[in-house]
């Protein structure tokens, strides 16, 4: 594919043209762009929208950086629940005797 920045204006158009029904392979192919690409746009896309929609609108950059932390959160707790379970399962296996 053609590496290089792309305009928002083409980015723009693209989109569009994906959530007006054009594939994304179609415009893949005509415009010599990733798919990976086009999907990352059309997804950017689709968060800035939904963003502004809210009734307090924060910049995208924002809302992934709360969507990692909250991951980071997520599996910190997995993390520490799975640490005692084990230490639980050490001490279950410590008491019982060995055959």
């Amino acid at each position: 594919m053609a590496k290089g920045r792309k305009s928002s204006a083409l980015k723009t158009d693209l989109v569009l043209s994906h959530l007006r029904g054009e594939s994304i392979e179609m415009l893949s192919r005509q415009h010599n762009v990733s798919i990976g690409d086009l999907t990352n746009w059309v997804e950017t896309f689709n968060l800035g929208g939904k963003l502004s929609l809210k009734s307090k609108p924060q910049n995208v950059e924002n809302y992934e950086l709360e969507q990692a932390k909250r991951l980071i959160a997520d599996q910190a707790l997995a993390i520490e629940i799975l640490k005692k379970r084990n230490l639980l399962i050490d001490k279950l296996n410590k008491k019982l005797p060995k055959s």
